[in-house]
């Protein structure tokens, strides 16, 4: 269901391959999730990789879905909801699901977290990442470079065999993002995460996701969180500068009943005043792009229309 230029497509690609199965395809010519359902039903599919974004265009359709063919979903290329996976679950009743996590630069999947059906570990409604593979390596490091303590926000470094040599004729990337320590080369995912005391990583949000406005330091991943929660529906914060050339959080969210002032009433029950969002944007519908991720330029570059 992926373009071939993105790294899941290679996965998805070789292991029916290498595993004496049939590998299917979804057409260009359908719509996209509604093909997908339909192969998975029609084929009596046994293995997917699908990235969340999807399963959230099928979701208003989750009530009429089962496929209990399915042994086994990987849930992969972007941050893993919690609500989304339990309902997705009940569609598909004997899979094991996992959260397979890492960067294009590290060859793609580096953690895993098998997710049960009860009990899922999770923060600020986001599945946990799980351990690193047998084969890699991870540090855990604060901006400093400094090593973290368990519980501490710090950047996730992933080392290992499988990490790329670096970017073709950029040493001043390949310089500030890959570092060798005992002989193993690290590259910074520039994802923030967690780790608790079992070794476990828990995703918070993007290094670059986070802004400070007004001297305020805020993780655009935890305003998602509660705006998500409290509005109980799919919402996406962007920061962006207004008119005056001024940073501001810009809240998307699906259209509701709900006046915009509204939403603001209810966000100020759940968020301080420095975290609630300047501009309020309802739409009919996320943008994806080709690989089935939320498209956020395409958001952002609607925003800047809507000025």
């Amino acid at each position: 269901m992926f373009e071939m230029t993105f790294d899941l497509s290679v996965v998805s690609m070789l292991l029916p391959l290498m595993n004496v199965g049939i590998l299917y395809h979804v057409s260009s010519k359908a719509v996209k999730y509604l093909e997908i359902y339909r192969l998975l039903e029609d084929y009596q599919i046994e293995f997917a990789i699908i990235v969340p974004s999807v399963l959230a265009m099928l979701r208003p359709y989750f009530h009429s879905i089962a496929l209990p063919h399915l042994k086994a979903v990987g849930l992969s290329g972007e941050a893993v909801p919690l609500d989304l996976t339990k309902e997705w679950q009940i569609c598909c009743s004997n899979a094991r699901f996992f959260n397979f996590y890492g960067p294009t630069e590290c060859t793609i999947f580096c953690t895993y977290y098998e997710i049960p059906r009860k009990d899922i570990h999770s923060l600020n409604g986001i599945v946990s990442i799980g351990q690193v593979n047998s084969n890699c390596r991870a540090l855990y490091l604060k901006e400093d470079g400094s090593m973290a303590e368990s519980g501490e926000k710090a950047l996730l470094w992933i080392g290992g065999n499988q990490v790329s040599p670096g970017y073709l004729n950029n040493d001043e990337l390949n310089n500030s993002l890959f570092i060798t320590k005992d002989g193993i080369k690290y590259y910074n995912t520039g994802d923030v995460v967690i780790k608790n005391a079992a070794e476990e990583f828990f995703y918070l949000g993007r290094k670059d996701h986070q802004v400070k406005i007004s001297g305020y330091r805020i993780e655009l991943s935890e305003v998602e969180y509660n705006a998500t929660n409290t509005l109980n529906t799919k919402s996406v914060v962007l920061a962006a500068e207004d008119s005056r050339g001024m940073m501001q959080l810009v809240l998307f969210l699906l259209k509701s009943d709900l006046s915009n002032a509204d939403v603001l009433e209810k966000l100020k029950q759940a968020l301080p005043v420095y975290m609630l969002p300047t501009t309020i944007i309802q739409i009919d519908t996320f943008p994806l792009n080709d690989n089935g991720k939320l498209d956020r330029k395409g958001l952002k570059e609607f925003y800047d229309q809507q000025r």
